[in-house]
């Protein structure tokens, strides 16, 4: 064979590997970027998969298709950020608290799985509860406006597996929000006693920062929408705190810089306001410290002490945040005197039920 031709058949297939992998980065990306300029949204908006791969690749047939609900100004609102079609024993019990507290308020619950199971029975326990309602957090629909949309689509929130769906966890609240309005709560924030009967309010975890676990606004209040407009700009994948605690801190800081302290000579127990902003202070919804240990939140597992009984009759907090990324494998089987059992026994009764009688940890 022709030395010559041999030598522009080996060129033309290195020069045609890489741009065949060029052509399949560029078609990815207009697939995912592409705009309908009639709709205003994406042709194929992708973040299903890469929020929550295991669901694209297993059989839905079977089970209950949620759809995209958006919350009101009444509505006590959960997000399940990590896609999961069943439910956790203290998750399930999180949401009966809220509901039993408010019978007359909707309890909603937005998970980003598009699909539940509807078998499980800790879903079945939830449905016996006439004010809850199970629908689907469709990011594309919740960040359909700027200047969310376009933070959304640019998936620097994918950058960092660990965190992926924290960060979603951390910009859907207050994007749900600051559109909406209502009352947000974690799915691990269990509630002993009716929440505050007004709105615009948040509290302290400690004396030196809020945290967004308890939250109450109306829709486009002032300071939801600057704490969304600044997200984009300080979001950093590699950190975790940037756009929750954090960011929430310093946008209240930057609004009230003179009276927006808790000086020692301040009441630990006392109220705070920002402008319209009442900040409540830690024991209000936050009673039991965060760092680990049997002394701090491991101590809502002890059993053996009497704790639980001890607890219920002493506090006084709206809500006992179980900070589940510092708990959740601290679970217990029922049958003991912990704060956390006392609480689910007395205060959801229906998940208690499910839990005990399938031998079932919380």
């Amino acid at each position: 064979m022709n030395s010559k031709f041999q030598s522009t058949k080996k060129f033309t297939k290195r020069l045609l590997f890489p741009s065949l992998i060029l052509l399949a980065i560029f078609g990815f990306i207009s697939q995912v970027t592409r705009q309908n300029p009639e709709e205003g949204h994406t042709e194929k908006d992708d973040w299903i998969e890469h929020l929550c791969p295991k669901y694209t690749h297993r059989d839905t047939s079977s089970e209950l298709k949620l759809e995209w609900i958006e919350p009101t100004e009444d509505t006590i609102f959960f997000t399940e950020t990590s896609c999961g079609k069943s439910f956790y024993g203290r998750q399930a019990c999180v949401v009966e608290t809220a509901a039993r507290h408010h019978p007359g308020k909707v309890i909603q619950l937005m998970l980003t799985s598009p699909t539940i199971d509807q078998t499980d029975p800790l879903y079945q326990a939830l449905l016996k509860l006439p004010n809850v309602k199970i629908s689907w957090l469709d990011l594309s629909s919740l960040y359909s406006f700027e200047p969310l949309k376009t933070w959304h689509l640019n998936r620097r929130w994918l950058m960092a597996d660990d965190r992926v769906s924290i960060f979603v966890s951390d910009s859907a609240r207050v994007e749900l929000l600051r559109r909406f309005g209502g009352t947000y709560l974690d799915l691990d924030v269990l509630v002993l006693r009716p929440l505050p009967a007004h709105t615009n309010y948040i509290g302290r975890v400690d004396p030196n920062q809020l945290n967004g676990a308890v939250m109450s606004f109306r829709p486009h209040h002032h300071y939801v929408t600057n704490v969304v407009n600044t997200l984009p700009k300080v979001h950093d994948p590699f950190q975790c705190c940037t756009i929750g605690p954090d960011l929430l801190t310093r946008q209240l800081h930057n609004l009230c810089p003179e009276n927006f302290t808790l000086p020692k000579s301040t009441d630990v127990n006392a109220l705070e306001t920002c402008t319209d902003v009442t900040v409540y202070p830690s024991p209000a919804f936050y009673p039991i410290y965060w760092l680990p240990g049997e002394e701090h939140i491991q101590s809502v597992i002890v059993m053996g002490k009497g704790l639980g009984d001890k607890f219920m009759k002493e506090s006084k907090a709206y809500t006992l945040h179980l900070y589940n990324s510092l708990s959740r494998k601290d679970v217990i089987y029922l049958g003991g005197d912990s704060i956390l059992e006392t609480i689910a026994k007395t205060y959801c009764p229906n998940v208690y039920e499910v839990l005990l009688t399938r031998h079932m940890p919380l």
